[in-house]
């Protein structure tokens, strides 16, 4: 996972699979980057996924998503 801060004042979430990088967005805190890398994780990874929030539920993530997509 890489988080980068960019002159703009935002985060940018990339995540790297099978020599393939996806650049997932940019977000305004570094939580929210970190979540929406997550959610491309375990796309990407299934179960096998790093996860920055490994002990969120499902309902718990479902919030956090349609938060983030609310803010965009």
């Amino acid at each position: 996972m890489r988080l980068q801060k960019n002159g703009k004042k935002c985060w940018k979430a990339v995540i790297q699979h099978r020599n393939i990088i996806y650049k997932i967005g940019h977000f305004y805190n570094e939580e929210e980057a970190a979540f929406a890398y997550d959610d491309k994780a375990i796309l990407l990874f299934g179960e096998n996924a790093r996860l920055n929030f490994p002990k969120l539920s499902f309902e718990q993530r479902a919030d956090m998503l349609m938060k983030i997509k609310g803010n965009k």
